[in-house]
């Protein structure tokens, strides 16, 4: 009785590392296609930003001439 008790801890003690590893690995391969989405995101935040100055400076322009 004891040994099928050493037993069974024993395989959920095993498994454990086994788990956090491969939970960790799934969620650094997420984590690396997120961070490059928001990446991405960014830049084509930066580049309407840029887009919307430049629009608003030209109607600007306009309105004064």
């Amino acid at each position: 009785m004891d040994s099928i008790f050493v037993h069974i801890c024993g395989g959920f003690i095993g498994l454990s590392p086994v788990t956090t590893v491969l939970v960790d690995e799934m969620v650094r391969d997420n984590h690396d296609e997120l961070e490059q989405k928001v990446d991405l995101l960014s830049e084509l935040n930066e580049q309407q930003a840029k887009l919307t100055q430049s629009i608003m400076v030209e109607k600007m322009k306009a309105t004064l001439t």
